[in-house]
């Protein structure tokens, strides 16, 4: 069973990211992995350096950024409208354009 403190350790950190970089974004697996990696990299500098605190610390962030990976992944791309869709809405565009202003 997982450590109710890690856990919220654990969110805080995904809740911090979701600030700084924004809730809903797509990046590529391999982006993802680039930002796993820098974060395993310095969990591993903090453990050679008997950072105990730092040590953790990180390991939280490889955590929370896994899970963000995984988030991402599930998600998938955006999608993009259609062309059909794109055209629907310039009709409804210009139609709004057509209407006279409020005196």
């Amino acid at each position: 069973m997982v450590d109710e403190d890690i856990l919220q350790a654990l969110q805080d950190e995904r809740d911090r990211q979701d600030v700084k970089w924004g809730a809903n974004r797509y990046l590529a697996q391999e982006t993802w992995l680039t930002i796993l990696m820098e974060e395993v990299g310095e969990a591993a500098k903090a453990a050679l350096e008997d950072d105990s605190g730092g040590y953790a610390e990180e390991l939280i962030q490889v955590a929370a950024v896994a899970v963000a990976a995984l988030e991402s992944y599930r998600a998938g791309p955006p999608s993009l409208p259609s062309h059909e869709e794109i055209q629907a809405q310039a009709r409804a565009a210009s139609t709004l354009g057509e209407q006279s202003p409020p005196h």
